[in-house]
């Protein structure tokens, strides 16, 4: 008998892969988001969303995921040994990273954790957790190209690379924060921001300082603006608003985009302050 070899074009592919997980994404963000006015769309843009980050990934990457949906617990496995450094401590820049593959390899490292290497806000920036630009490197680390070229030799020795993403908040100069000071109500929507002090004052009677000593409380008045905003950590950190949508989408796109670039995993920051509730200390 002989063998039949067809193609399967991307249309096909991606169909495939949706079907076989929308289920597992939709459930979720029904219970977030379903109750939110105008999202007769959202699962649309969604899929968009998706399909087009999808057709974007190098075709090495999409290989990964092919080997990686066969053992999806791979990154459970005990024989996943980790290493984490700052990359200009360690190396000095992204471009000698691969240097010291060899010297990981030794050690047994499979999975490299680069500490923050976003670009952040120029000076105070809680150690590279006030990011500024999601889609671009710390200069004085390297550039994107160079993430792309490191990421793949660490890929090519079998060494997973890993970012922090820092979901709670961005630095107040990101472009989202720039727009909202601006008075564009889209992206004010993105944060959590207040005309008066009346709910920022209720949520504070059982809210805890992060950093008591340099950045009491939990919001920071913004008279340029007119409106408080929660600031967690520091008043140059702003917290995003997790129950917008869009905030959902936006910040998806630039995970996809990190993905793309050669991040294999993602260590998500300050998770336990997302979402707010009133009455609890988060």
């Amino acid at each position: 008998m002989t063998a039949t070899i067809t193609t399967v074009d991307d249309d096909t592919l991606f169909g495939l892969r949706w079907d076989r997980g929308v289920e597992d994404l939709l459930g979720p963000l029904d219970r977030l988001y379903g109750h939110v006015t105008g999202m007769e769309g959202f699962t649309a843009r969604l899929r968009a969303l998706l399909e087009e980050k999808w057709r974007a990934r190098p075709a090495d990457l999409r290989a990964l995921d092919l080997a990686r949906d066969i053992d999806p617990g791979w990154f459970l496995s005990q024989r996943m040994i980790g290493y984490v450094f700052y990359v200009d401590r360690f190396a000095g820049n992204l471009r000698a990273v691969p240097e010291t593959i060899p010297y990981l390899q030794s050690l047994g490292v499979t999975y490299a954790h680069f500490m923050p290497c976003l670009k952040p806000r120029p000076g105070a920036n809680d150690g590279g957790y006030a990011v500024m630009d999601y889609g671009a490197i710390d200069p004085r680390l390297g550039t994107m190209q160079d993430f792309r070229t490191t990421t793949r030799a660490m890929r090519d020795a079998g060494i997973s690379t890993c970012i922090d993403m820092v979901l709670n908040h961005t630095a107040k100069e990101h472009a989202w924060d720039v727009k909202a000071r601006a008075g564009d109500p889209f992206h004010q929507a993105f944060y959590r921001m207040f005309d008066t002090d009346l709910i920022p004052r209720q949520y504070e009677q059982t809210l805890l300082d992060v950093f008591p000593d340099q950045a009491p409380g939990n919001f920071t008045w913004y008279p340029e603006i007119g409106k408080w905003v929660w600031t967690t950590f520091n008043e140059y950190q702003w917290d995003l608003n997790w129950e917008n949508p869009e905030v959902f989408l936006a910040v998806l796109g630039i995970i996809l985009d990190l993905a793309n670039n050669g991040a294999e995993v993602m260590r998500l920051d300050a998770v336990a302050f997302m979402w707010k509730r009133m009455g609890t200390t988060c």
